[in-house]
């Protein structure tokens, strides 16, 4: 098993929204090796783009954290946090971006290992569980492409509301479960090759659930010019990932990796 990419989430150490690797843990299957692999009951829940950079602290940063000076500020922090978790039953943080302690947080991109130009540009997931079940960040709200996050690989079982603060809860049984991700390509932001965020101009009229309910394909290949469609691909929310493997594979083989200065030529 490996880390996902990463995506924009709250992250508990480090207190606001970054893009940050090491999120949650999935599988990842290599396409031509999925047939090694026992997959049964998989099914392809959600599509997304792996990119080429992702966000850390800097150098600087990082050894900002080490001194004295910042233990001392964040121990400050903690305390309060801790002082109105006590007394409220909750927390919530509010910034001032202007802070001297926030200030000294500086971000800096740096290359992601797992974007391949030409051969891993996308990440498909797959799910053991029943598409209606499955459920990520904000799958209900459109266009998915700017809203969506990665699937969950669990789902909540059991949970208690917070008898201070009645519109929140805490978790007290959950079930836990494998996320399987494939690394692919697909020309994308053409006619030939269509993800649903193609459909729509800048935003896309489906938001995840939509997509999984069977509205539009993942993918979609045109296939060959000419009066017959015998030649178009759909693959579709639910299919397995040898399916997918197999389905990808041809619309590799109609429409192939061409590098951007040979295409200018």
């Amino acid at each position: 098993m490996d880390k996902v990419c990463g995506e924009f989430k709250y992250h508990k150490k480090r207190s606001f929204c970054i893009f940050v690797k090491n999120q949650f843990m999935f599988t990842t299957i290599l396409k031509e090796n999925i047939f090694k692999h026992k997959t049964e009951g998989y099914k392809l829940c959600y599509i997304d783009e792996i990119p080429e950079t992702y966000s850390d602290w800097s150098p600087e940063t990082l050894e900002w954290m080490k001194t004295d000076e910042y233990k001392r500020l964040r121990a400050e922090r903690e305390a309060i946090r801790e002082a109105a978790i006590k007394e409220k039953g909750y927390y919530t943080e509010r910034y001032d971006w202007n802070d001297y302690y926030n200030q000294k947080h500086v971000l800096q991109d740096y290359p992601n290992e797992d974007f391949v130009r030409g051969k891993q540009e996308f990440y498909a997931y797959f799910t053991p569980m029943f598409l209606d079940e499955q459920w990520g960040d904000d799958w209900d709200d459109a266009p998915y492409e700017h809203n969506a996050g990665v699937p969950y690989d669990d789902i909540i079982l059991e949970s208690k509301p917070l008898e201070k603060f009645g519109n929140l809860s805490v978790v007290t049984k959950k079930k836990e479960y494998e996320i399987i991700r494939v690394p692919f390509y697909i020309p994308s932001g053409g006619w030939d090759v269509m993800l649903p965020k193609d459909w729509g101009g800048l935003n896309s009229p489906f938001c995840v659930r939509d997509i999984n309910a069977g509205a539009v394909a993942w993918i979609f290949a045109r296939g060959p010019e000419g009066k017959s469609s015998g030649g178009a691909i759909s693959i579709l929310a639910g299919c397995s990932p040898e399916e997918f493997a197999e389905k990808i594979g041809k619309i590799n083989e109609m429409y192939p990796y061409v590098p951007e200065d040979e295409e200018e030529e």
